[in-house]
């Protein structure tokens, strides 16, 4: 009764992580094409966006399967006084100044209302964690805040804990140190270099690729899968063996032979789904032994750079994603340990 209950437990928790992973997965593959750029002084306007935008239309009428990417330049401001405009009551709070898609910064699910649009200038988003602080209440969709002299009326109420204050540029020539750079078929990750000099743009501080991180999950989630595989190939040969000894040879030599040919094709699969790079991770030419060094040194000073950038709402998003699978795939690698070891007692 108690190997049935243990044997129960190890497979609930088996599906539990599986389930989790592939949750996880899902989630983090809403960013595998947007990508950031972080500068350290203003770098994108309004008005220059336009101009790119203008570019892209054009290129899209002469070039055919020119795809169209979304731009969104943003800034933040803390410590910002916000005002209850009925009651004079204020608090601290951020406050994020958007051109573009305000979607494209914040990850998080809106708990009343909705996002605003450029054109509405008076329209705004809160958190729900600035809505408390400042009204007591969390359903706050229709209020008026104010910010400096202009006045905003409550559109949507994000669900995240931080005082956040979101509006939308009204300065078309005000420069913007954060860029969020989104394509709907493809990672834009290749033609970063190609939309900053189209943009004029030079010297990105750091830049931070969610396709880059989704590959990197997806090879962490391939782990636990191809410890499974092995385990289940080498049971398959050995249940071969145990029937080449009771007599039934050719029986088992065909067994293993298509077993062995099912073993090779899952292999050449689980390679094709598991590790997939975007293009700029790839040599143009295969005699270039230098490229990969100086492609890992480059990743190794992104990383050191993204300690003195700004934190990234989306960015931390992303990470947190890919440590949630992280440790998932060490709670099923476990799990299969331990059940293995279930089963040699057994």
């Amino acid at each position: 009764m108690k190997k049935r209950i243990a044997y129960g437990i190890f497979i609930c928790m088996i599906c539990f992580s599986i389930f989790y992973l592939v949750y996880q997965w899902k989630e983090l593959n809403r960013f595998a094409n947007q990508a950031g750029l972080r500068y350290e002084t203003g770098g994108l306007s309004q008005a220059q966006i336009e101009e790119y935008n203008k570019k892209q239309l054009e290129n899209a009428k002469t070039e055919e399967g020119t795809q169209q990417i979304e731009i969104t330049a943003w800034k933040r401001e803390k410590e910002q006084n916000v005002i209850w405009k009925e009651t004079g009551q204020q608090t601290k709070g951020t406050v994020i100044t958007v051109y573009g898609n305000m979607a494209c910064i914040f990850p998080f699910s809106m708990k009343y209302g909705g996002f605003t649009f450029p054109a509405d200038a008076d329209g705004c988003v809160v958190s729900s964690g600035l809505a408390w602080k400042l009204f007591g209440a969390e359903d706050v969709v229709g209020n008026v805040v104010q910010y400096g002299e202009r006045k905003f009326q409550i559109r949507g109420v994000l669900d995240m804990e931080e005082s956040v204050l979101a509006i939308y540029q009204i300065n078309r020539q005000e420069a913007m140190p954060y860029v969020e750079v989104w394509n709907p078929k493809e990672p834009p990750a290749p033609r970063l270099e190609q939309i900053e000099s189209s943009l004029g743009m030079f010297g990105a501080s750091y830049e931070f690729t969610g396709s880059f991180y989704c590959s990197i999950a997806r090879i962490l989630l391939s782990i636990p899968f191809w410890v499974i595989f092995y385990y289940l190939c080498r049971c398959f040969f050995r249940w071969c063996n145990i029937s080449e000894e009771a007599g039934r040879g050719r029986y088992g030599k065909w067994c293993r032979i298509a077993g062995k040919a099912v073993m090779f094709l899952g292999i050449v699969i689980g390679i094709f789904f598991s590790i997939s790079f975007t293009s700029d991770f790839i040599p143009v030419q295969w005699s270039d032994f230098s490229f990969w060094s100086e492609k890992w040194q480059g990743i190794a000073e992104g990383i050191q750079r993204r300690g003195e950038a700004p934190g990234i709402y989306w960015e931390q998003e992303v990470i947190g994603n890919v440590g949630r699978i992280a440790g998932g795939v060490l709670v099923l690698l476990t799990g299969i340990w331990g059940g293995k070891k279930m089963l040699v007692k057994k």
